[in-house]
């Protein structure tokens, strides 16, 4: 009876399959997706405090 091994790595040595580096990717991807929009916001909050401190009341 063979052990299964889920470590992730392959008997050749490969280090996740094409499916892992799918899911590795798109990982990668949300995580900037989520830092661009996070950035966003700050610009926004920036500049509307940068106009208020030269323009506003």
């Amino acid at each position: 009876m063979t052990a299964v091994d889920y470590s992730g790595v392959r008997e050749d040595g490969r280090w996740l399959g094409k499916a892992g580096w799918s899911f590795f990717s798109a990982g990668i991807l949300f995580a900037l997706c989520a830092v661009v929009y996070v950035g966003a916001i700050l610009v926004v909050v920036a500049t509307y405090a940068w106009t208020m401190g030269h323009f506003g009341s």
